[in-house]
């Protein structure tokens, strides 16, 4: 029978996933650049935007988008801590601030040291490197993080199957809407759910303890 990891394994664990997953991302960076992977195409269609080359395939995209952008995720954070300690979950709301800071960080820090070139053609203002994508990373960090927290508490037992549908879906589709506006490559996105779902993995192992 496995043995049950203790709690000062499961802090190390949850310290140590999110590292390594940052430093996969940068070791996948390393080997994209020698692939020449890092330059930008300039007037050129890329990914999902050749097949979503409209107006109002952009303007949906762009209000997808919005909700991993980095002011709407700080305001849900706010809003989704204040309601955990409404509930006197003190745990669920620090470990969803703490989760949703550390996105932020890793993404800057991630971008700067990766420093990838935009694709082509941009139909979206953008900040920074392209890998990988913060809305991307922010996003689903921030839906992952509050759908595991709200699914471990069991307060909603009969709708937890529907939640964790509705934050996979958002975490879809925040990522495929910054290829569709050209402002991200398909790996600038894999890699920001690749970083999401360590800190998504790290928050429900400190929210067992």
């Amino acid at each position: 029978m496995m043995m049950l990891m203790t709690e000062q394994q499961a802090i190390a664990l949850a310290i140590l996933l999110p590292l390594l997953a940052a430093l996969v991302v940068l070791c996948w960076a390393s080997l994209l650049r020698r692939r020449g992977g890092f330059e930008g195409r300039p007037g050129r269609l890329h990914g999902l935007g050749v097949y979503f080359d409209s107006a109002r395939a952009r303007e949906l995209a762009l209000d997808v988008a919005s909700l991993g952008s980095s002011t709407l995720v700080t305001l849900l954070t706010t809003m989704f801590a204040l309601l955990w300690l409404v509930a006197d979950d003190v745990r669920a709301a620090v470990l969803l601030v703490l989760a949703s800071s550390l996105a932020a960080i890793f993404g800057s820090a991630l971008k700067k040291l990766t420093r990838r070139l935009r694709p082509g053609a941009a139909a979206a203002t953008f900040f920074g490197s392209s890998f990988p994508s913060s809305h991307t990373l922010m996003g689903s960090t921030l839906y992952g993080t509050a759908t595991w927290l709200l699914v471990g508490s069991g307060r909603w037992p009969a709708g937890e199957a529907f939640i964790l549908a509705m934050a996979a879906m958002l975490a879809l589709l925040i990522g495929f809407s910054r290829v569709v506006l050209r402002v991200h490559y398909l790996s600038d996105v894999v890699a920001g759910w690749f970083m999401a779902a360590s800190l998504v993995v790290s928050a429900a192992l400190l929210q067992g303890l």
